[in-house]
């Protein structure tokens, strides 16, 4: 998330030390595609100056000034690039039929003011597939939950203000339903893949 950048001035070093070999990255499980989105790809604060990115920052931030939101400098968003890898992942999972479930750092529904600069265009890539099941979040500590054309919107809850607890949670998938058992102040949540 957008803390991890804290005197880190080399993005790469970021994800050697987190472990991972990407930005974003998709991997399969069976009959599932999960799907890493990086909404710290275009922000402020994570290392684009002198890269095509910044150029891509400036535009989003104006249109953020003209609608009046997401304006924050703890806010990111993915970028053009990002965007058209995620369609082809999407189109992938498709054709492939896999379910497929999308984790980000920024929201994408139901946080206003919290979520990524660009969450309408990124919800509305998301919204053509049928094959997006859910999408996961946090960034909001104080968690929230919606329904947007069928895909539900999990953002939970915060690790931060957890000084004698936790927050985190375990998710289950099968044909039939995903499970988020959270744990803590994490709050728990049931998502039916079939009609019962």
């Amino acid at each position: 998330g957008n803390h991890d950048y804290g005197n880190i001035h080399d993005n790469n070093q970021l994800y050697k030390l987190l472990r991972m070999h990407k930005g974003y990255y998709s991997f399969s499980r069976g009959k599932w595609l999960f799907v890493m989105l990086n909404t710290n790809d275009i922000a402020s604060y994570a290392n684009i100056n002198g890269t095509a990115k910044e150029t891509e920052l400036s535009v989003v931030l104006q249109k953020i000034k003209d609608s009046g939101q997401n304006g924050a400098s703890y806010n990111g968003g993915i970028s053009q690039e990002q965007l058209l890898w995620l369609e082809e992942e999407l189109k992938r999972a498709e054709k492939e039929s896999l379910n497929t479930l999308i984790f980000t750092h920024h929201p994408l529904y139901v946080v206003k003011g919290l979520s990524a600069p660009n969450d309408v265009e990124i919800v509305e890539i998301i919204s053509k597939y049928s094959t997006v099941k859910a999408v996961i979040s946090g960034h909001h500590h104080a968690g929230a939950f919606g329904v947007f054309k069928g895909i539900s919107y999990i953002t939970t809850e915060g690790m931060v203000e957890t000084e004698s607890t936790n927050a985190y949670g375990l998710i289950t998938v099968s044909p039939s339903k995903i499970i988020l058992e959270g744990k803590g102040r994490t709050k728990s949540y049931t998502i039916p893949l079939t009609k019962e």
